[in-house]
């Protein structure tokens, strides 16, 4: 195909003519639009368009259809002698390509009726309205009126340009995730401007073999032209993998120590050891629990003690890729065993002079076991009370820490009591009850052959309880 080229001759003698249509091309054999443009000649009115210029009645007029065939064709400016006519003209600019512009009027006069423009039209675009500078209309307007609006001081009265404004029809952007799901629409998206994803972070679940971290979009993303579709793109790590510790149950100041094992991830892998103290409620994965300082290797080791007892532990393992697993917690159990009294000291009754021995038997406890002895003397107001009640005030029997007590007796301990208070290391204390030091004192009987004297003595010891033992010594 063939193109022709329609183009325009004044006409004018060599005088200026302002507002004069420009050239433009059609495909042979096709018709195309006259441009609105008239022509303004000083002392002349514009009658229209000719092919002949000897012929004084107008072909076509600005805004009218034209027929091409397989040549160029030259169109003559047509004039009349002007009479005078108070009019101002109105031209119009399209802005853009592929703008069909309506038939607006291209005068209007100063006591003239006002009348709206219709808006012009362009495919993909969105009229936004006229400007014009000569009345000072800055911003567009889609309702426009032309009229003098101050028919006195004509400041209004003049010739005037209208600009059509666009904006280009916005579009829409889908956004999916690798799978094909929707993540988001950004709609509305101007045009040539980059799209910005708002959506949920972008996520692929782990399938059991693989981690995944969003990456990007494919395709790139570019200036929007057109509705656009992005799929989100993921790159595969290794899993990382955790066991999780395992709960122990430990004597005092035994060693705990809970351990962690991994695979997969990427490197490199930190570990962080959290602890949530007894009687805290909450999961690990809630976040429950304060960091140990220091403790970021695999394995977590300290002494145990019963204020830890309760305690769980559990450890956080990330990679450099994102990859965060949280154990299951370890409970660290700590018991002690029970320090328990078999045998108390027993009341021991014995002759000035003589040993008397107190013991007492415990089991249990937490080794090492502390003893230590006590005495209630016989005149104090506490010696019939138990030891128990009284333990502190007592007199401690100096080196008596041991599970045996030795006396040596005399009259003057008569009466006396002894306890013992056992400990272990880990503060359990049993305190027994007092044991009864009774030391005879001898009575020396006249043997006189008369008993009646030795059985009152037997009688009276008898009724009060006392015990009486016979001390035999050979006559000579």
């Amino acid at each position: 195909h063939y193109v022709v080229l329609v183009y325009f001759e004044e006409n004018a003698k060599n005088e200026s003519v302002e507002n004069m249509p420009n050239a433009f091309w059609v495909e042979e054999n096709h018709t195309a639009t006259i441009p609105n443009e008239v022509p303004r000649r000083e002392g002349y009115q514009f009658v229209g368009w000719t092919e002949d210029p000897q012929v004084m009645t107008p072909q076509y007029f600005p805004g009218a259809l034209i027929t091409v065939e397989n040549k160029n064709i030259e169109l003559y400016a047509l004039w009349t002698k002007q009479y005078f006519d108070d009019f101002r003209t109105i031209n119009y600019i399209p802005n853009g390509e592929n703008v069909i512009l309506a038939d607006n009027p291209q005068i209007y006069r100063i006591n003239m009726e006002g009348f709206p423009l219709i808006s012009p039209v362009r495919e993909n675009y969105i009229f936004t309205g006229w400007t014009c500078d000569e009345i000072g209309l800055a911003d567009p307007e889609r309702d426009v009126i032309v009229q003098c609006t101050d028919p006195i001081g004509k400041t209004d009265y003049v010739n005037r340009i209208y600009v059509a404004n666009w904006r280009h029809i916005p579009y829409n952007v889908i956004w999916r995730n690798w799978d094909g799901s929707l993540l988001d629409i950004s709609r509305d998206v101007e045009f040539e401007t980059l799209p910005v994803y708002a959506g949920p972070a972008p996520v692929r679940p782990s399938d059991g073999i693989s981690f995944y971290t969003f990456t990007g979009w494919t395709p790139e993303i570019t200036k929007v032209t057109a509705d656009a579709e992005y799929t989100a793109v993921y790159t595969a790590y290794p899993l990382l993998k955790v066991s999780s510790p395992e709960d122990q149950v430990l004597r005092p100041d035994e060693m705990a120590t809970f351990a962690v094992s991994f695979t997969g991830g990427e490197a490199k892998v930190t570990c962080q050891w959290y602890v949530i103290p007894a009687g805290q409620s909450g999961e690990p994965s809630a976040g429950v629990g304060t960091a140990i300082s220091g403790a970021t290797g695999d394995t977590l080791t300290f002494t145990a003690t019963e204020s830890m007892s309760g305690n769980r532990y559990y450890c956080i393992v990330q990679d450099s890729v994102g990859q965060k697993v949280v154990s299951e917690a370890a409970v660290l159990t700590v018991t002690r065993t029970p320090l328990v009294l078999v045998k108390g000291p027993q009341d021991v009754i014995c002759s000035p002079g003589s040993e008397a021995v107190f013991s007492v038997e415990v089991t249990g406890g937490e080794q090492p076991l502390g003893f230590q002895w006590y005495v209630i003397p016989a005149r104090s107001k506490q010696a019939g009370l138990f030891a128990v009640a009284y333990a502190d005030a007592d007199t401690a029997v100096d080196g008596a820490d041991t599970d045996t007590l030795r006396v040596t007796t005399a009259v003057e301990n008569d009466g006396n009591r002894y306890y013992c208070v056992v400990w272990d290391r880990v503060g359990q204390k049993i305190t027994t009850e007092p044991a009864l030091l009774s030391v005879l004192q001898p009575m020396e009987l006249p043997h006189t052959g008369d008993h009646t004297s030795l059985w009152l003595l037997l009688a009276a010891a008898a009724a009060s309880g006392a015990v009486l033992i016979a001390i035999w010594r050979r006559r000579c």
